[in-house]
Protein backbone atom coordinates (compact mmCIF):
# COMPACT_ATOMS: atom_id res chain seq x y z
CA UNK A 1 0.00 0.00 0.00
CA UNK A 2 2.82 2.39 0.95
CA UNK A 3 4.66 1.56 -2.26
CA UNK A 4 1.52 2.30 -4.28
CA UNK A 5 1.08 5.69 -2.57
CA UNK A 6 4.76 6.49 -3.12
CA UNK A 7 4.45 5.73 -6.85
CA UNK A 8 1.42 7.99 -7.13
CA UNK A 9 3.36 10.72 -5.33
CA UNK A 10 6.28 10.38 -7.78
CA UNK A 11 3.90 10.62 -10.74
CA UNK A 12 2.34 13.76 -9.30
CA UNK A 13 5.76 15.31 -8.75
CA UNK A 14 6.74 14.49 -12.32
CA UNK A 15 3.55 16.06 -13.68
CA UNK A 16 4.07 19.23 -11.64
CA UNK A 17 7.72 19.55 -12.71
CA UNK A 18 6.77 18.95 -16.34
CA UNK A 19 4.05 21.63 -16.25
CA UNK A 20 6.34 24.16 -14.59
CA UNK A 21 9.13 23.48 -17.09
CA UNK A 22 6.71 23.60 -20.02
CA UNK A 23 5.32 26.96 -18.89
CA UNK A 24 8.83 28.34 -18.42
CA UNK A 25 9.99 27.09 -21.82
CA UNK A 26 6.86 28.44 -23.53
CA UNK A 27 7.58 31.98 -22.32
CA UNK A 28 11.34 31.56 -22.78
CA UNK A 29 10.98 30.78 -26.50
CA UNK A 30 8.46 33.51 -27.36
CA UNK A 31 9.70 36.42 -29.52
CA UNK A 32 11.03 39.34 -27.48
CA UNK A 33 9.66 42.65 -28.73
CA UNK A 34 7.58 45.65 -27.65
CA UNK A 35 4.39 43.55 -27.90
CA UNK A 36 5.72 41.26 -25.15
CA UNK A 37 6.20 44.28 -22.88
CA UNK A 38 2.95 46.01 -23.90
CA UNK A 39 0.74 43.02 -23.12
CA UNK A 40 2.53 41.52 -20.10
CA UNK A 41 3.26 44.95 -18.65
CA UNK A 42 -0.39 45.39 -17.68
CA UNK A 43 -0.14 42.53 -15.18
CA UNK A 44 2.92 44.16 -13.58
CA UNK A 45 1.02 47.34 -12.74
CA UNK A 46 0.14 47.81 -9.09
CA UNK A 47 -3.33 46.40 -8.46
CA UNK A 48 -6.18 48.92 -8.85
CA UNK A 49 -3.71 51.75 -9.48
CA UNK A 50 -4.81 52.78 -12.98
CA UNK A 51 -7.53 55.40 -13.40
CA UNK A 52 -7.54 55.01 -17.19
CA UNK A 53 -6.50 52.19 -19.54
CA UNK A 54 -6.20 52.88 -23.29
CA UNK A 55 -6.72 49.70 -25.32
CA UNK A 56 -6.22 49.17 -29.03
CA UNK A 57 -3.57 48.81 -31.71
CA UNK A 58 -0.73 50.97 -33.00
CA UNK A 59 -3.24 53.83 -33.18
CA UNK A 60 -3.01 53.74 -29.38
CA UNK A 61 0.58 52.89 -28.47
CA UNK A 62 2.32 55.47 -30.69
CA UNK A 63 -0.20 58.21 -29.84
CA UNK A 64 -0.86 58.41 -26.12
CA UNK A 65 2.02 58.73 -23.65
CA UNK A 66 1.06 57.78 -20.07
CA UNK A 67 4.29 59.22 -18.67
CA UNK A 68 3.62 62.65 -20.21
CA UNK A 69 0.02 62.46 -18.98
CA UNK A 70 1.29 61.85 -15.46
CA UNK A 71 4.03 64.50 -15.65
CA UNK A 72 1.61 67.20 -16.80
CA UNK A 73 -1.72 66.24 -15.23
CA UNK A 74 -1.10 63.44 -12.74
CA UNK A 75 -3.21 60.86 -14.59
CA UNK A 76 -2.35 57.24 -13.79
CA UNK A 77 -2.81 55.31 -17.03
CA UNK A 78 -1.49 52.52 -19.24
CA UNK A 79 -1.64 51.69 -22.97
CA UNK A 80 -2.70 48.05 -23.37
CA UNK A 81 -2.19 47.48 -27.09
CA UNK A 82 -0.58 45.41 -29.84
CA UNK A 83 -0.18 45.70 -33.62
CA UNK A 84 -3.17 45.46 -35.97
CA UNK A 85 -5.59 44.95 -33.11
CA UNK A 86 -8.80 43.31 -34.30
CA UNK A 87 -12.26 44.20 -33.02
CA UNK A 88 -12.97 40.59 -32.01
CA UNK A 89 -10.16 40.81 -29.41
CA UNK A 90 -11.50 43.86 -27.60
CA UNK A 91 -13.98 42.22 -25.23
CA UNK A 92 -11.27 39.89 -23.93
CA UNK A 93 -8.91 42.85 -23.58
CA UNK A 94 -11.43 44.63 -21.37
CA UNK A 95 -11.85 41.44 -19.33
CA UNK A 96 -8.09 41.27 -18.79
CA UNK A 97 -7.99 44.87 -17.62
CA UNK A 98 -10.78 44.29 -15.12
CA UNK A 99 -9.00 41.29 -13.60
CA UNK A 100 -6.40 43.53 -11.95
CA UNK A 101 -7.69 47.10 -12.33
CA UNK A 102 -10.80 49.17 -11.63
CA UNK A 103 -10.30 52.10 -13.99
CA UNK A 104 -12.67 55.04 -13.92
CA UNK A 105 -12.54 55.04 -17.71
CA UNK A 106 -11.50 52.65 -20.48
CA UNK A 107 -10.47 54.34 -23.73
CA UNK A 108 -10.96 52.19 -26.82
CA UNK A 109 -9.20 52.74 -30.14
CA UNK A 110 -12.18 52.89 -32.54
CA UNK A 111 -10.13 52.50 -35.71
CA UNK A 112 -10.34 48.70 -35.42
CA UNK A 113 -14.03 48.93 -36.27
CA UNK A 114 -13.32 50.76 -39.53
CA UNK A 115 -10.21 49.07 -40.91
CA UNK A 116 -11.39 45.52 -40.15
CA UNK A 117 -13.51 45.62 -43.33
CA UNK A 118 -10.83 47.24 -45.50
CA UNK A 119 -7.07 47.41 -45.05
CA UNK A 120 -6.55 45.28 -41.91
CA UNK A 121 -8.76 42.23 -42.12
CA UNK A 122 -8.38 39.38 -39.58
CA UNK A 123 -5.06 37.59 -40.02
CA UNK A 124 -2.80 35.16 -38.23
CA UNK A 125 -0.21 37.90 -37.79
CA UNK A 126 -2.72 40.20 -36.13
CA UNK A 127 -4.05 37.49 -33.82
CA UNK A 128 -0.65 36.27 -32.72
CA UNK A 129 0.54 39.82 -31.99
CA UNK A 130 -1.81 39.76 -29.01
CA UNK A 131 -2.58 36.11 -28.26
CA UNK A 132 1.09 35.08 -28.08
CA UNK A 133 1.58 37.23 -25.00
CA UNK A 134 -1.87 36.98 -23.44
CA UNK A 135 -1.77 35.26 -20.07
CA UNK A 136 -3.15 31.69 -20.08
CA UNK A 137 -6.72 31.57 -18.79
CA UNK A 138 -10.15 30.29 -19.63
CA UNK A 139 -10.87 33.60 -21.38
CA UNK A 140 -7.84 33.10 -23.65
CA UNK A 141 -8.87 29.50 -24.32
CA UNK A 142 -12.44 30.50 -25.19
CA UNK A 143 -11.32 33.40 -27.38
CA UNK A 144 -9.00 31.22 -29.46
CA UNK A 145 -11.68 28.58 -29.95
CA UNK A 146 -14.17 31.25 -30.98
CA UNK A 147 -12.21 33.33 -33.48
CA UNK A 148 -9.43 31.21 -35.02
CA UNK A 149 -11.65 28.61 -36.77
CA UNK A 150 -14.30 31.19 -37.62
CA UNK A 151 -12.23 34.00 -39.10
CA UNK A 152 -9.01 32.25 -40.16
CA UNK A 153 -10.28 28.73 -40.85
CA UNK A 154 -7.29 27.36 -38.95
CA UNK A 155 -6.78 24.76 -36.23
CA UNK A 156 -6.33 26.10 -32.73
CA UNK A 157 -3.58 23.87 -31.29
CA UNK A 158 -0.62 26.14 -32.14
CA UNK A 159 -2.48 29.08 -30.58
CA UNK A 160 -3.21 27.22 -27.35
CA UNK A 161 0.28 25.73 -27.17
CA UNK A 162 2.68 28.42 -28.37
CA UNK A 163 5.71 26.23 -27.88
CA UNK A 164 4.61 24.18 -30.88
CA UNK A 165 5.11 27.28 -33.02
CA UNK A 166 8.19 28.80 -31.38
CA UNK A 167 10.15 25.74 -30.19
CA UNK A 168 12.64 25.90 -33.08
CA UNK A 169 13.09 29.67 -32.92
CA UNK A 170 16.64 30.84 -32.25
CA UNK A 171 15.28 33.95 -30.57
CA UNK A 172 14.54 33.56 -26.88
CA UNK A 173 13.96 35.64 -23.78
CA UNK A 174 16.53 36.09 -21.07
CA UNK A 175 15.87 33.92 -18.04
CA UNK A 176 15.36 37.08 -15.98
CA UNK A 177 12.70 38.38 -18.40
CA UNK A 178 11.00 34.99 -18.51
CA UNK A 179 10.71 34.87 -14.73
CA UNK A 180 9.36 38.42 -14.65
CA UNK A 181 6.65 37.50 -17.14
CA UNK A 182 5.72 34.35 -15.25
CA UNK A 183 5.42 36.21 -11.95
CA UNK A 184 3.71 39.34 -13.36
CA UNK A 185 6.73 41.57 -12.78
CA UNK A 186 7.61 42.51 -16.36
CA UNK A 187 7.04 46.26 -16.04
CA UNK A 188 6.88 48.39 -19.18
CA UNK A 189 9.33 51.33 -18.97
CA UNK A 190 7.01 53.58 -21.02
CA UNK A 191 3.67 52.29 -19.66
CA UNK A 192 2.83 50.81 -23.06
CA UNK A 193 4.04 53.63 -25.34
CA UNK A 194 6.39 52.88 -28.27
CA UNK A 195 8.87 55.44 -29.61
CA UNK A 196 9.56 55.60 -33.36
CA UNK A 197 12.30 57.80 -34.83
CA UNK A 198 10.62 58.42 -38.19
CA UNK A 199 8.93 61.22 -40.09
CA UNK A 200 7.18 61.82 -43.40
CA UNK A 201 5.66 64.80 -45.19
CA UNK A 202 1.93 64.50 -45.88
CA UNK A 203 -0.67 66.63 -47.62
CA UNK A 204 -3.84 67.41 -45.64
CA UNK A 205 -7.08 66.19 -47.25
CA UNK A 206 -10.67 67.33 -47.01
CA UNK A 207 -12.52 64.78 -44.86
CA UNK A 208 -15.46 66.88 -43.72
CA UNK A 209 -18.85 65.19 -44.14
CA UNK A 210 -21.99 64.48 -42.14
CA UNK A 211 -22.96 61.54 -44.34
CA UNK A 212 -23.14 58.02 -42.93
CA UNK A 213 -21.78 54.80 -44.41
CA UNK A 214 -22.47 51.49 -42.59
CA UNK A 215 -19.60 49.22 -41.57
CA UNK A 216 -19.66 45.48 -42.30
CA UNK A 217 -22.35 43.41 -40.61
CA UNK A 218 -19.88 41.19 -38.77
CA UNK A 219 -17.89 44.18 -37.55
CA UNK A 220 -21.07 45.87 -36.35
CA UNK A 221 -22.01 42.67 -34.53
CA UNK A 222 -18.63 42.67 -32.77
CA UNK A 223 -19.10 46.31 -31.78
CA UNK A 224 -22.47 45.55 -30.24
CA UNK A 225 -21.06 42.52 -28.41
CA UNK A 226 -18.42 44.77 -26.86
CA UNK A 227 -21.04 47.36 -25.93
CA UNK A 228 -23.15 44.60 -24.37
CA UNK A 229 -20.23 43.53 -22.20
CA UNK A 230 -19.43 47.10 -21.15
CA UNK A 231 -23.06 47.58 -20.16
CA UNK A 232 -23.13 44.28 -18.28
CA UNK A 233 -20.02 45.19 -16.27
CA UNK A 234 -21.12 48.82 -15.83
CA UNK A 235 -17.91 50.06 -17.46
CA UNK A 236 -17.63 53.62 -18.77
CA UNK A 237 -15.84 53.76 -22.12
CA UNK A 238 -14.68 56.44 -24.53
CA UNK A 239 -14.20 55.28 -28.13
CA UNK A 240 -11.52 57.38 -29.83
CA UNK A 241 -10.34 57.89 -33.41
CA UNK A 242 -6.77 59.15 -33.17
CA UNK A 243 -5.52 61.68 -35.78
CA UNK A 244 -4.42 60.36 -39.17
CA UNK A 245 -4.92 61.14 -42.87
CA UNK A 246 -8.62 60.36 -42.74
CA UNK A 247 -10.65 60.17 -45.96
CA UNK A 248 -14.27 61.20 -46.44
CA UNK A 249 -15.34 57.58 -46.80
CA UNK A 250 -13.65 56.71 -43.51
CA UNK A 251 -15.29 59.69 -41.83
CA UNK A 252 -18.64 58.43 -43.06
CA UNK A 253 -17.87 55.04 -41.45
CA UNK A 254 -17.04 56.71 -38.17
CA UNK A 255 -20.21 58.79 -38.28
CA UNK A 256 -22.08 55.48 -38.42
CA UNK A 257 -19.96 53.99 -35.62
CA UNK A 258 -20.49 57.08 -33.47
CA UNK A 259 -24.26 56.79 -33.85
CA UNK A 260 -24.22 53.18 -32.58
CA UNK A 261 -21.91 53.93 -29.65
CA UNK A 262 -23.86 56.96 -28.44
CA UNK A 263 -27.14 55.06 -28.73
CA UNK A 264 -25.68 52.64 -26.15
CA UNK A 265 -24.79 55.44 -23.70
CA UNK A 266 -21.06 55.30 -24.32
CA UNK A 267 -18.88 58.17 -25.51
CA UNK A 268 -17.18 58.83 -28.83
CA UNK A 269 -14.47 61.26 -29.94
CA UNK A 270 -13.01 61.69 -33.41
CA UNK A 271 -9.79 63.56 -32.66
CA UNK A 272 -9.44 64.38 -36.37
CA UNK A 273 -12.03 67.08 -35.73
CA UNK A 274 -9.47 68.82 -33.49
CA UNK A 275 -6.28 68.60 -35.57
CA UNK A 276 -5.98 72.39 -35.83
CA UNK A 277 -6.56 72.76 -32.10
CA UNK A 278 -3.74 70.25 -31.52
CA UNK A 279 -1.55 72.17 -33.99
CA UNK A 280 -0.54 68.96 -35.74
CA UNK A 281 1.94 69.56 -38.54
CA UNK A 282 1.54 67.37 -41.63
CA UNK A 283 5.13 68.11 -42.63
CA UNK A 284 6.84 66.73 -39.52
CA UNK A 285 4.46 65.09 -37.00
CA UNK A 286 3.63 61.83 -38.83
CA UNK A 287 5.53 58.65 -39.67
CA UNK A 288 3.01 57.54 -42.32
CA UNK A 289 -0.61 58.26 -43.27
CA UNK A 290 -1.89 56.31 -40.24
CA UNK A 291 0.42 57.20 -37.35
CA UNK A 292 2.18 60.10 -35.62
CA UNK A 293 5.77 60.28 -34.36
CA UNK A 294 6.80 61.61 -30.92
CA UNK A 295 6.13 65.22 -31.95
CA UNK A 296 2.59 64.32 -32.97
CA UNK A 297 2.19 62.09 -29.91
CA UNK A 298 3.11 64.91 -27.55
CA UNK A 299 0.49 67.16 -29.14
CA UNK A 300 -2.16 64.45 -29.11
CA UNK A 301 -1.39 63.45 -25.52
CA UNK A 302 -1.63 67.06 -24.35
CA UNK A 303 -4.97 67.57 -26.11
CA UNK A 304 -6.39 64.23 -25.07
CA UNK A 305 -5.29 64.47 -21.44
CA UNK A 306 -6.96 67.88 -21.14
CA UNK A 307 -10.08 66.35 -22.66
CA UNK A 308 -10.05 63.55 -20.07
CA UNK A 309 -9.53 65.94 -17.17
CA UNK A 310 -12.34 68.24 -18.32
CA UNK A 311 -14.87 65.55 -19.17
CA UNK A 312 -14.15 62.70 -16.75
CA UNK A 313 -12.56 64.45 -13.78
CA UNK A 314 -9.75 61.94 -13.49
CA UNK A 315 -7.79 62.59 -10.30
CA UNK A 316 -4.35 64.21 -10.14
CA UNK A 317 -2.19 61.56 -8.43
CA UNK A 318 1.00 63.64 -8.21
CA UNK A 319 2.19 63.95 -4.66
CA UNK A 320 0.77 60.57 -3.67
CA UNK A 321 3.77 58.49 -2.63
CA UNK A 322 2.50 55.25 -4.18
CA UNK A 323 1.80 56.85 -7.57
CA UNK A 324 5.05 58.80 -7.56
CA UNK A 325 6.82 55.47 -7.05
CA UNK A 326 4.91 54.06 -10.04
CA UNK A 327 5.94 56.89 -12.38
CA UNK A 328 8.76 59.14 -11.14
CA UNK A 329 11.54 56.59 -11.59
CA UNK A 330 10.55 56.19 -15.24
CA UNK A 331 10.68 59.90 -16.14
CA UNK A 332 14.49 60.48 -16.48
CA UNK A 333 14.97 57.58 -18.91
CA UNK A 334 11.79 58.57 -20.78
CA UNK A 335 13.05 62.15 -21.22
CA UNK A 336 16.39 60.85 -22.48
CA UNK A 337 14.76 58.50 -25.01
CA UNK A 338 12.42 61.25 -26.23
CA UNK A 339 15.33 63.63 -26.85
CA UNK A 340 17.29 60.97 -28.73
CA UNK A 341 14.23 60.19 -30.87
CA UNK A 342 13.67 63.87 -31.65
CA UNK A 343 17.33 64.28 -32.56
CA UNK A 344 17.05 61.47 -35.12
CA UNK A 345 13.87 62.97 -36.57
CA UNK A 346 15.56 66.38 -36.91
CA UNK A 347 18.45 64.73 -38.74
CA UNK A 348 16.00 63.09 -41.13
CA UNK A 349 14.21 66.39 -41.77
CA UNK A 350 17.52 68.15 -42.39
CA UNK A 351 18.28 65.83 -45.28
CA UNK A 352 16.94 67.05 -48.61
CA UNK A 353 14.06 64.94 -49.89
CA UNK A 354 13.58 63.22 -46.54
CA UNK A 355 10.01 62.20 -47.26
CA UNK A 356 10.97 60.26 -50.37
CA UNK A 357 13.80 58.60 -48.46
CA UNK A 358 11.46 57.41 -45.72
CA UNK A 359 8.89 56.16 -48.21
CA UNK A 360 11.60 54.19 -49.99
CA UNK A 361 12.80 52.61 -46.76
Amino acid sequence: MKKHIFNIFKILIFIIVFIVFYCFLTVFKKPVNYKLYNVTGLYAERKNSLDMVYIGGSAAFVYYSPIDAYKNYGISSYVYAADNMQAELYTTMVKEVLKTQKPKLIVIDARAFQYRDTVNKPSEKAYRAYLTYLKPSKDRYDLINKIVPKYLNQKTDSYHFDLKLYHSSEEKSLIKTTLKVLFDKNKHPNKGFYLLAKTIKLQEQDRTTDDIKPIGKETEKLLNELLDYLEKRNVKALFVVSPYLQTKTEKMNFNYIEKIIKSRNQDFLDANDYIKEMNLNYAYDFIDIDHVNIYGAEKYTEFFTKYLVNNYKLPDRRGDKLYDEDFNNLIPKWNQNVEETKKTIKEIIARKGYEEEIQTK
